[in-house]
């Protein structure tokens, strides 16, 4: 082995062989140590756990909207998406109230944690045709 470090790169000496391979170990830890510096912003999982966000289920309101189950950190949201504007239906299912709703700003009126009561809108009466004829 002697023989082929000397023809290949000069090296004759053991002692210049382990400096050699003391460099080239140095050079690996830099690179490795520039590699964890690079990627260090990525949150790390413990293997086994599952994807942080899921969408839980979905249904067609209409040719535009949608309504998206989201589930991110084992709290889901009500999604509204696909019209002028997406808007969250109700945010927090399944945490406390504590963890549901944000903080508020100073006198910003507070929400409940449940969702919102939407009051059925009264149809107007039928009226009859005129001149008493049924259709």
């Amino acid at each position: 082995m002697g023989e082929l470090l000397s023809a290949t790169f000069g090296i004759e000496s053991p002692v210049a062989t382990v400096a050699a391979a003391l460099a080239v170990i140095v050079l690996l830890g830099l690179v490795l140590l520039f590699l964890r510096q690079t990627f260090a912003g990525r949150p790390r999982r413990a293997s086994g756990q599952g994807p942080r966000l899921a969408v839980v289920d979905h249904v067609a309101v209409d040719d535009r909207r949608r309504l998206v189950l989201v589930r991110r950190d084992r709290i889901e949201h009500l999604l509204m998406i696909g019209g002028p504007s997406d808007i969250v239906i109700e945010a927090g299912i399944g945490a406390s109230a504590a963890t549901a709703q944000p903080a508020k700003a100073a006198g910003e009126p507070a929400r409940p944690a449940g969702p919102a009561r939407i009051e059925p809108v009264p149809r107007p009466a039928r009226q009859e045709p005129a001149g008493g004829a049924k259709a």
